[in-house]
């Protein structure tokens, strides 16, 4: 059963202030600081509004100048692949991605979408649904969406139904939880080779400055439990998603891929991007985090 938000009340301006923008080119180094935009007048966001939210035009600042979205989603064209970071029970970071996809899309529909919030046994059931063979609610109950993820899939149906209607391709990315749990009590050791045969042959090791960032997030989220099953399963999060991005991107060499996960997954172009130009070192990627 899809959960409901309790009296969802947003306001247009209040989800374009709290919008802020580090725009990565890692090839070249360029970088957007975060600033806030304005917005028009208040608006009640129903299901319906949910399902459909119209077209807004974050700005930014590039070296010092505010640039319109417009002026900046130009330097969307050239990478080949493009990572938005969210806060996932935030609908406004949603509505970031959601616009990158449409900016990305008018710009050359060839692409795919990866996604974090589904896990890679049940890119079938995604299929399914993006075929129109079945209902929303069947992928919800079929992927066991609230037992694996459980945020208010409402913040994610548009970017779903965008795909859906433009018969995109959407990739599940993220690892199967019923191993990442067992990692995070008793670390890779604790899988059967039948087990560790379903994840990527080699976890990288968190580089140093990596390892100290993830210290102190798991200090802040209590640091309860076994701090070295932390960080595996976070890297295993990490080279499952890319591993299975490049996949697509090699057996797909004329398209383009949107990643969408967790912006802690791709801070200071650690994590996620990090993995997928170690993979493929020629790769134009772009990392923006809300």
């Amino acid at each position: 059963m899809v959960q409901k938000m309790s009296n969802i009340r947003m306001t247009t301006r209040l989800l374009q202030a709290s919008l802020t923008f580090f725009l990565l080119l890692l090839a070249g180094c360029t970088t957007l600081p975060p600033d806030t935009a304005t917005t028009p007048a208040d608006a009640t966001l129903s299901d319906a509004d949910i399902s459909t939210p119209p077209p807004f035009t974050p700005d930014a600042l590039h070296q010092g100048t505010r640039q319109s979205f417009p002026d900046w989603s130009t330097r969307l064209a050239a990478p080949r692949v493009v990572i938005v970071g969210e806060q996932h029970d935030q609908y406004q970071d949603h509505l970031v991605q959601l616009e990158v996809l449409r900016t990305l899309y008018r710009q050359n529909p060839a692409m795919a979408i990866g996604v974090e919030w589904f896990q890679q046994p049940v890119q079938g059931v995604i299929n399914a649904y993006l075929a129109g063979q079945i209902t929303e609610n069947t992928l919800l109950q079929r992927s066991g969406y609230y037992q694996r993820w459980g945020y208010d899939y409402r913040m994610l149906r548009p970017i779903m139904e965008f795909a859906r209607i433009h018969r995109l391709p959407v990739l599940a990315l993220n690892a199967p939880q019923e191993l990442t749990r067992q990692i995070g009590r008793a670390g890779l050791a604790a899988l059967t080779p039948a087990e560790r045969r379903q994840l990527p042959a080699t976890i990288t090791p968190a580089d140093p400055s990596y390892r100290q960032y993830l210290q102190t997030v798991f200090a802040r989220h209590g640091g309860h439990g076994n701090f070295e099953h932390f960080l595996t399963v976070q890297r295993v999060w990490e080279e499952t998603m890319s591993a299975n991005a490049v996949r697509y991107l090699q057996q797909h060499p004329g398209e383009r891929l949107l990643v969408l996960a967790g912006r802690g997954h791709m801070s200071h172009g650690r994590g996620i991007p990090a993995d997928i130009k170690r993979q493929l070192p020629q790769v134009q990627l772009m990392t923006l985090t809300t």
